[in-house]
């Protein structure tokens, strides 16, 4: 029942990566003092840890190169956008994001179903799981 957050492709609804609150929801380190992210509140660009970009849906658009490094920039809804070397999601690429909410299920934990099976198995065997 725990409300977890993603950064989903806004065309397909394809949830692409999860939030991970213990990074506050940081992504990637930009150039020097820039870092972006998504979090409840949006996808997000900060510079020196003060939002200078934030909308629930953006474009990413790579609008060129400085060497290997992409430029990118994200265009929010209301036309608000910033652009920045290093600070997309995943590979170089254009995409269309939102950040959507939905309760955990037990397939977004990757070990859930290991974990059922060992516990399973301890109570069929009548042998304790001790954790080290």
């Amino acid at each position: 029942g725990q409300t977890t957050w993603f950064l989903a492709d806004a065309q397909t609804g394809r949830e692409v990566y999860d939030y991970n609150p213990i990074y506050g929801g940081t992504w990637t380190h930009g150039t020097g003092r820039i870092t972006t992210g998504f979090d409840p509140e949006g996808i997000f660009v900060k510079e020196d840890g003060v939002d200078v970009f934030r909308a629930m849906r953006a474009k990413q658009r790579i609008i060129g190169h400085m060497g290997d490094t992409a430029i990118v920039r994200f265009t929010a809804d209301n036309g608000d956008a910033y652009t920045s070397p290093a600070i997309g999601f995943g590979r170089d690429e254009d995409h269309d994001w939102e950040v959507v909410s939905r309760p955990l299920v037990a397939d977004d934990i990757p070990c859930f179903e290991t974990l059922r099976k060992l516990f399973q198995a301890s109570i069929e065997t009548n042998n304790p799981v001790y954790w080290c």
